[in-house]
């Protein structure tokens, strides 16, 4: 599997940001990357904004994802019931997460809902990831300086021509952030490449819940609506294992209690 190249995204980030963003991350097994091969593979790791009170900001995994305190009152994070999560699990899911484990991406220990957001399309419609229910959701964060997140989107576009839009939504989500990102940059992206796929310009809400630090990034959502892979980096979507496993997830039963 190619190196994943990965940017610093530190840009976007306030201390709630980071708290969730660290929350959301620590659901999944963290694989080691080799950055300096990465950078020679044309990746790159750039430092926009260092911010030295990032260093003392406390990182408090929840509950729900280890045996260790509670998040501090304002970071919420949705639960499921231990008793409840039991029925999310299943063959194909469970299948679908091996075969991630082997591809080196990033798997969810626990059974965790996706936290919801707006994002707006480039002709101003407003849409929430709970519309997308249903569906495996793609939640790919990107931005249009990002030489690693332009390098995989032909990949996401063979895959989104290639999948089902009844099966599968990939959401592709940017933020507004003068002078790097702003609408009209976003606007004429779009329209230059013209993908197969709709790219998004997110809340800032739904930033701060899903922003890990870097970019590009990639969160698998089953169509339950709960988390199952991260994948850190550029990557090519037209793998046929990962293929695989995003169709044992389509495979996957809906659970009642999520419709």
């Amino acid at each position: 599997m190619k190196k994943m190249a990965l940017i610093s995204f530190r840009t976007l980030m306030t201390t709630r940001s980071l708290i969730l963003g660290c929350m959301l991350a620590s659901i999944f097994i963290f694989a080691s990357h080799n950055m300096a091969q990465a950078e020679e593979e044309g990746g790159a790791r750039v430092q926009l904004q260092p911010v030295a009170k990032l260093a003392q900001v406390p990182i408090v995994p929840t509950a729900i994802l280890a045996e260790v305190p509670a998040a501090p009152v304002g970071a919420v994070v949705p639960t499921v019931s231990p008793m409840a999560a039991d029925a999310y699990y299943s063959k194909e899911r469970n299948q679908a997460i091996e075969i991630f484990n082997t591809l080196g991406i990033r798997t969810a220990k626990k059974i965790v809902p996706m936290v919801d957001g707006e994002f707006q399309d480039i002709e101003g419609r407003t849409h929430r990831l709970s519309d997308y229910k249903g569906k495996v959701i793609l939640l790919n964060l990107w931005a249009t300086w990002c030489p690693a997140c332009k390098k995989e989107m032909p990949s996401m576009d063979r895959f989104s021509r290639r999948m089902s839009p009844d099966d599968y939504a990939i959401i592709a989500i940017t933020a507004i952030n003068p002078p790097i990102e702003t609408e009209a940059k976003i606007t004429a992206f779009a329209k230059e490449h013209s993908y197969h796929f709709p790219l998004y310009i997110a809340s800032k809400g739904l930033i701060d819940n899903y922003d890990i630090g870097a970019i590009p990034a990639t969160f698998v959502i089953d169509k339950n609506g709960t988390m199952v892979a991260l994948v850190a980096g550029a990557f090519d979507w037209n793998n046929s294992d990962f293929i695989k496993a995003v169709e044992l997830l389509n495979a996957a039963p809906l659970v009642e209690a999520a419709k």
